[in-house]
């Protein structure tokens, strides 16, 4: 095919014409070139299949790069748009999805906290501002979501949906600004009294929560359950020499002495009430013996009267 292609060169040049332009000659030596290059894969794969080691010749003779081409008729190679044109995936949330809110007040607190929890840590996989706004509504249950209709529309409408504001609008009609200092009053009159450590301890923490106590110092903590522990309790602390500090530390010695006083004096359930008995035989008898007693002592008088 070189042959044929410089045979009619020469031919168009001996009959006098001029030359062909020059974007006909890279054109030509790109498919002299690529028809070579083809030949010599062709050439290798034939040989690959046969196990004959690979021909250098394919290695050797790279294809040709022209250096002067016409940019008027030369077409650029197709740019790569599957980058472009494949749409940004969201990254895959880390928390699970928040439960419905039912609209009680006592769940309102627990829940403030996980859907905050949730909007921090999953900001970039929910979306935009406008995404976590709807994720809030999302998750309100019927009545709920009636009683902030209102307030939904008309963010919508003015484009101003920011759902920390949202969440401050729930806190208004849903959060308890007196919880504090209820649990503060609760935790003046607290007291463990005859219940099981273990099962003081949980409804301690809550109320220590709820009034602020995560903010005190461990000593503060330690004395205001200290106060509330039974008298069991606060005489065996007399034996350790060295109490501990850190108020987990202290409520980890505690835990210990409580499952060591129940072990050496386990709670058996009350014994069930036995009637007293009496030498009088009518006062242990059932009553309706004792109803009856009368009318026979009645019939036989009526008897003894005829």
């Amino acid at each position: 095919m070189d042959n044929q292609i410089q045979t009619d060169g020469q031919n168009v040049n001996g009959q006098g014409s001029s030359s062909p332009p020059e974007w006909f000659q890279v054109f030509a030596q790109q498919m002299v070139a690529h028809m070579t290059h083809m030949t010599q894969r062709m050439d290798t794969i034939e040989q690959q299949s046969q196990g004959q080691p690979p021909s250098s010749v394919e290695q050797a003779t790279p294809l040709p790069t022209p250096t002067t081409v016409d940019t008027a008729t030369s077409v650029p190679p197709p740019a790569d748009t599957s980058a472009s044109e494949e749409p940004a995936r969201r990254p895959r949330p880390k928390l699970p999805d928040m439960p419905l809110f039912m609209g009680k007040r006592s769940e309102w607190r627990s829940w403030k906290s996980r859907m905050e929890a949730k909007l921090r840590k999953d900001k970039l996989a929910i979306g935009d501002p406008s995404d976590h706004f709807a994720y809030i509504e999302a998750c309100l249950d019927n009545i709920p979501a009636k009683m902030v209709l209102a307030y939904v529309e008309r963010a919508r409408e003015t484009n101003s949906e920011d759902p920390d504001q949202f969440m401050a609008y729930l806190n208004n009609i849903y959060g308890d600004d007196n919880a504090k200092e209820r649990a503060n009053n609760k935790l003046n009159s607290m007291s463990q009294g005859k219940e099981a450590f273990a099962t003081f301890l949980p409804k301690f923490e809550r109320t220590l929560a709820e009034a602020g106590g995560g903010e005190w110092t461990d000593e503060v903590k330690i004395n205001t359950l200290k106060r509330m522990l039974n008298q069991e309790l606060r005489r065996s602390l007399v034996y350790i020499p060295i109490h501990p500090e850190k108020y987990n530390d202290f409520i980890k010695t505690i835990q210990t002495l409580a499952s060591r006083l129940a072990a050496l004096d386990p709670r058996k359930p009350a014994a069930p009430t036995v009637p007293k008995l009496t030498t009088d035989e009518m006062d242990w008898q059932p009553s309706t013996n004792k109803a009856q007693a009368p009318e026979q002592s009645t019939a036989n008088k009526v008897s003894i009267h005829n």
